[in-house]
């Protein structure tokens, strides 16, 4: 396992929710790994079955520190929005044809 794996799997030990978060997610229904940004929102996923057992568990796992995101159709808003901060990089920097 590369070194900041573990130093982050050694932070998120150190809560006391650890041993949950776990075990929500390996409750988690499947969920296609495409993903696109639409308006600032993360969208992974196409909508489920079982939107309100997804729903359930991924609002067990708040608080979401960064988003906004859209799991399967779940709507998941965040305490930080990243998209606010991208969106007012590009007067300052031109990344088009970069990586």
């Amino acid at each position: 396992m590369p070194s900041l794996a573990r130093f982050n799997e050694a932070r998120l030990k150190t809560d006391g929710r650890y041993k949950d978060w776990l075990q929500l997610l390996e409750t988690l229904p499947p969920v296609d790994p495409h993903w696109q940004v639409v308006d600032g929102v993360v969208h992974v996923g196409q909508p489920t079955q079982d939107h309100q057992q997804l729903s359930n568990i991924l609002e067990a796992l708040i608080p979401w520190r960064k988003g906004p995101w859209s799991v399967a159709g779940v709507a998941i808003d965040s305490e930080w929005r990243s998209d606010w901060k991208w969106d007012r990089m590009p007067p300052c920097l031109d990344l088009v044809g970069r990586r």
